[in-house]
């Protein structure tokens, strides 16, 4: 064999090596690739959102007690919106 064509064994084996990449250096890669994603998330995400919607009310239960039958009661409940954003009411159901 000429000088050119000889190869050792640690010559093939380092060439093989070189083209795989480390299980380190995918490790960087993938915590790179995080780190640009959280700073993406971070710098370009708008600050100041409205608050989501939030329902306050004055009670949630009230008992009339004993009425007499047929007799008409009512009372008031204070819904009030604390959150940020348009609070809308969908489905009211009685007890």
């Amino acid at each position: 064999m000429s000088k050119t064509h000889e190869h050792t064994k640690n010559d093939v084996i380092g060439k093989k090596q070189a083209r795989k990449p480390s299980l380190t250096a995918w490790i960087c890669l993938g915590l790179t690739f995080a780190v640009v994603v959280a700073i993406d998330l971070i710098f370009l995400l708008p600050h100041g959102q409205a608050e989501p919607p939030r329902i306050s009310l004055s009670e949630t239960f009230w008992d009339f007690g004993r009425t007499p039958q047929h007799s008409r009661v009512s009372h008031t409940f204070w819904i009030r919106n604390v959150g940020g954003d348009t609070l809308r009411i969908i489905r009211v159901k009685s007890g």
